[in-house]
C-alpha cells in the first residue's frame, strides 16, 4: 500500500520528538489514503466498465451516482446525495483498489484508469508556462535534438564518402577486388552501408 508507506515517516518522526498525538497520526493517515484515492478507478462488470472517480474535495462520482465520501482507517464510506450510507473495507495496492463488505457480495478491484483529461490539461498548461527556465530548458532540449539529428547526417555521409574512396578509388586498398567484380562490390557496399546507417539513426 503505497499511502502507508508514506504515513511511515510520519509516524517515526512522531515517535522521535514525542511532541504528536496519536490523534494527529490518524489524521495524517487518513489524509494520505484520501490522497491515495484521488482520481479514475475502473472495473469490469459483465461487458461493462464502472468508472469511480473520487474528487480532491471528498467528493466521488460512481457512473452517474454523485455523493461524498470519508476515510476512517481501512473503511471508506460513501454517501449518496439522496443520503444513503454504505461503509466498505477497502486496501490499496499499486494500482489497485480493492473494496470489501458493505452492499458487494464478494470484494471488487479496481484499477487506476488513465487520466486522459488531466494529462491533456497538463500538457497544455506545460505549453502556455511561458518563465524563463521554461523557456531555457526547452530550448536546450531543442538544440539537442536538431545537434543530434546534424550530428547523425553528417556522420552518415562522411562515412559514405570514406567508403567510396577506399572501395572505389583507383589508389583505395579494394581496387583490384573491384575492377574484377564490379556489381558484387557495389551490392555489397549498399547493404553494409545502410546497414550501418540504419543502426546510426535508430541509436541517434
Amino acid at each position: 500500500m503505497r499511502w502507508f508507506w508514506r504515513f511511515v515517516p510520519v509516524l517515526l518522526l512522531a515517535l522521535a520528538t514525542g511532541t504528536t498525538t496519536f490523534g494527529m497520526i490518524v489524521e495524517h493517515r487518513d489524509a494520505l489514503a484520501e490522497s491515495s484515492l484521488t482520481g479514475k478507478w475502473e472495473t469490469s462488470v459483465g461487458r461493462y466498465v464502472l468508472p469511480l472517480r473520487f474528487l480532491p474535495d471528498r467528493q466521488y462520482q460512481l457512473n452517474q451516482t454523485l455523493g461524498s465520501y470519508t476515510v476512517a482507517g481501512n473503511e471508506l464510506q460513501l454517501q449518496s446525495a439522496e443520503g444513503e450510507i454504505t461503509t466498505y473495507t477497502f486496501e490499496l495496492q499499486e494500482n489497485f483498489l480493492i473494496l470489501r463488505g458493505g452492499d458487494l457480495p464478494q470484494e471488487m478491484r479496481f484499477v487506476r484508469a488513465a487520466a486522459d483529461d488531466d494529462a491533456l490539461r497538463g500538457y497544455f498548461r506545460w505549453m502556455l508556462n511561458i518563465s524563463p527556465k521554461a523557456l531555457s530548458d526547452r530550448g536546450y532540449r531543442i538544440l539537442t535534438i536538431i545537434g543530434i539529428v546534424v550530428i547523425s547526417v553528417l556522420f552518415v555521409n562522411l562515412l559514405r564518402v570514406i567508403s567510396s574512396f577506399v572501395i572505389f578509388s583507383d589508389v583505395g586498398p579494394f581496387r583490384y577486388f573491384y575492377t574484377r567484380h564490379k556489381t558484387k562490390t557495389r551490392t555489397v557496399h549498399s547493404v553494409v552501408l545502410n546497414f550501418v546507417k540504419y543502426i546510426i539513426y535508430f541509436t541517434a
